[in-house]
């Protein structure tokens, strides 16, 4: 896993910097929090936290609304980071392995707005909350979208488990919303609820990337945008003689979903072609 860890680190793909971005934002985080407690100014250290947390108060959200993307990267609790980051590096792999980068990112931050999305409906929807109005911080949401895009996606995909052997990824995603919609009245509600709405968004982002239709496109425009802001245009024109020997073309989906179905039939990745792996490669590319 080290090994792995340090050739994704070397090759800087999607996965690996968002858990550097969540480092980044944690371990100030957690200097402070030990500094200003120690030294009774705790207060100060909530103002700096209520900057990137969700708040379930509708007023406060609107003069930040950002905040329903950053609490997506913002952990407090040492345990709390670390469960979530090994869980992003399971999960986030498999959906990057098979869908790659832009893909994941997409699931990523749209499965975070998805679960703060349902978080603040349900904090001021249920009277059961009115007076229970808390902020909520951490990347379980996301990863529960990328945790259900993967079952939605391989629906036969297994994994090894101590004492147990092969188990479906499936059981055990299910088990943990299982243990999720019954907590959503325990004293972690809105981390649960959070849960469910990114997973509803991860299942719901599959079936429509199945249907030919990526709901991240968006996502992938800003940061199109975005990026070009801080590049600066070159007045270079390069001309193209002879294409003939390139194609442009994508695998469809009808041929990328038989691809799937071959891996869930025949043991995963390995089973498939080099042509087919190459087929698999470009449309991830897309």
């Amino acid at each position: 896993m080290l090994d792995d860890l340090k050739f994704k680190i070397k090759k800087g793909d999607a996965l690996v910097r968002v858990i550097i971005i969540n480092l980044f934002i944690f371990l100030p985080l957690l200097l402070l929090n030990i500094i200003l407690v120690l030294t009774n100014h705790k207060y100060i250290f909530n103002f700096i936290k209520s900057f990137v947390e969700l708040p379930s108060y509708l007023p406060q959200l609107v003069v930040r609304p950002w905040t329903l993307v950053t609490y997506g990267f913002t952990h407090i609790s040492i345990l709390h980071f670390i469960m979530n980051m090994l869980g992003l590096y399971w999960l986030g792999g498999i959906i990057q392995e098979f869908l790659g980068e832009k893909k994941f990112m997409n699931i990523y931050l749209l499965g975070a707005i998805g679960g703060g999305v349902l978080f603040l409906l349900a904090y001021n929807i249920f009277p059961y909350f009115h007076d229970k109005m808390i902020p909520m911080v951490g990347a379980s949401g996301a990863i529960f979208a990328l945790g259900v895009a993967a079952v939605t996606l391989l629906p036969t995909y297994t994994v090894y488990i101590t004492f147990l052997g092969e188990v479906r990824l499936m059981y055990i995603i299910g088990i943990y919303l299982l243990i999720s919609l019954a907590s959503t009245i325990g004293p972690n509600a809105g981390g649960n609820i959070a849960h469910l709405g990114g997973g509803l968004l991860g299942f719901t982002y599959i079936k429509m990337l199945k249907q030919g239709y990526d709901m991240g496109a968006p996502i992938q425009k800003t940061w199109a945008w975005a990026s070009g802001l801080f590049v600066k245009k070159s007045n270079l024109r390069i001309t193209y003689k002879n294409l003939e020997h390139v194609s442009a073309e994508y695998p469809d989906q009808e041929e990328i979903d038989r691809i799937l179905d071959k891996m869930n039939q025949k043991g995963g990745y390995n089973a498939l072609s080099k042509e087919e792996k190459e087929k698999l490669f470009k449309y991830s590319q897309k």
